[in-house]
Parts: C-alpha cells; structure tokens; sequence
C-alpha cells in the first residue's frame, strides 16, 4: 500500500513539474508589411517570454508580397526547408482574400500547404488574417460591393481565411 502511495506521489510530482517547464516553439513567418511593420514577431516573442517560454522565429516580410510570391521564393522555401518549425503562419496582401474571384489568395495558400506538408508534415499551418481598411477598399469598391466598408471588408476578410483555414 506505501509502495502504491509513493508511486502516486511520484506520478504527481513529474506531471506538476512538466506542467510547469519551459516550452520552447519555433515559428516561421511568411508574409508581408502588416506582419514585419507592426513586429509581430517580436511582439509574440516577448508575450512568451512574459510566460515563461521562448519563441524562436524567422521570417520573409517583403512589402506587398503574395502568398504566390512567397511560393514562388527560393528564399521564403529555403525558409521552411531550414528548420523544423512547429508552425508556419502565412500572411497574404491585404486586399486578395476580398477579391471578387479569390483564386490567387485560395492558389497561393494551398500551393504553400502543399509544399510545407510535402516538406515539413509535422509544422501546423497558422493563417494570419489581416484586417479590413477603416473606409473599405476604395481601390476595388467599383468591382465589388462587399469591400466599400470597412464592416463588409472585414466580413469578407474573415470569409475568406476562415475557408483556407
């Protein structure tokens, strides 16, 4: 009966220390000046480390860039290729996701998809959702309806990466 007491103890004591040890993840990002002029890396970097773990990342921020562009990157592929991240956000142009046909956004993610499952298959996938513009997307309201406020932009937004996700 001691003998099972302690073993329970034991079993207590391991799981209560491992609850609490450090964890240490590794995030690539792929997208553009919404990630890289907010930090957000930096920024999720040190919200871990306020909880007592680490986030170690690298990123391709270029501005205005596409998830295709990224597809079509040496460099954005050398990025996933040089480690095994536990995951991978992807982040596309602001305005893609509202288009009216949005085969670029939905081509872009999935050839990204594939190519990090083919390469990286235990990396999860993260879709980074940027937001609607305050006024709407005054540059493609004409052709679309949906985007000339910033509530129906953002709706469709959320639309959009939701169906990706």
């Amino acid at each position: 009966m001691k003998a099972n007491k302690s073993i329970v103890f034991l079993i207590i004591i391991l799981s209560s220390s491992l609850a609490f040890t450090q964890q240490t993840r590794k995030v690539l990002f792929l997208g553009n000046s919404y990630t890289y002029v907010n930090n957000l890396p930096q920024i999720i970097s040190e919200l871990a480390l306020n909880t007592g773990n680490v986030l170690i990342y690298d990123s391709n921020l270029l501005a205005g860039y596409t998830l295709q562009n990224h597809f079509a990157s040496t460099e954005s592929k050398n990025k996933i290729l040089a480690d095994n991240w536990d995951f991978i956000v992807l982040q596309e142009q602001s305005q893609r996701p509202t288009f009216v046909i949005p085969s670029a956004f939905m081509d872009g993610f999935g050839n990204l998809k594939t190519f990090i499952k083919q390469n990286r298959p235990c990396s999860l996938i993260s879709a980074f959702m940027t937001w609607g513009s305050e006024n709407g997307d005054t540059q493609n309201c004409p052709n679309n309806p949906l985007v000339c406020t910033y509530e129906g932009m953002q709706d469709l937004l959320e639309d959009r990466y939701m169906t990706v996700s």
